[in-house]
């Protein structure tokens, strides 16, 4: 007796539970699947690869952590890091910082730098991104670590 193959031309309702794999007779089965592995089901019925990914920045310390992805309204996705004692938020593939100054000079036999600001909001141990020349970041930024920071008092004129 020859073998009878359905043919199966709508995905539109993805994947199935496996609970409702034995109810042959709803209209959802027949457009369903058992298993949908890296393919994501079109309202049109038809399926679309899953886009791949790619490199953004390293953890915090290279801890693990764990991502959480946050929808704050139309147009507005965060991806936020959740590690030891610390959250940092992801936007438009890269993490985000805050401009704090613009440095003015680098020295490189003694290692120092000097921000052009007179009060930057840092503290020694903060986690510290430098950008290349024209803005552009380096893929995941550059991180220094254990900078210590100089403050020096304001003049008083008087």
């Amino acid at each position: 007796m020859p073998r009878v193959q359905a043919v199966q031309t709508s995905f539109a309702d993805g994947q199935i539970s496996p609970r409702m794999q034995g109810y042959v007779d709803l209209p959802s089965y027949k457009n369903s699947l058992k298993t949908c592995s890296n393919f994501f089901p079109l309202p049109q019925g038809s399926l679309a690869r899953r886009p791949g990914t790619f490199f953004v920045s390293r953890t915090k310390d290279n801890a693990q952590v764990r991502l959480v992805p946050f929808n704050f309204g139309q147009g507005q996705s965060y991806i936020l890091e959740f590690g030891n004692l610390h959250v940092r938020f992801y936007r438009t593939d890269a993490v985000l910082t805050e401009d704090v100054a613009t440095i003015s000079s680098v020295d490189t036999t003694t290692n120092t730098l000097t921000l052009s600001t007179s009060s930057h909001g840092l503290s020694t141990g903060d986690d510290v991104y430098l950008t290349l020349g024209t803005g552009a970041a380096a893929p995941g930024g550059i991180t220094t670590k254990d900078i210590s920071f100089t403050t020096f008092p304001e003049p008083t004129f008087g």
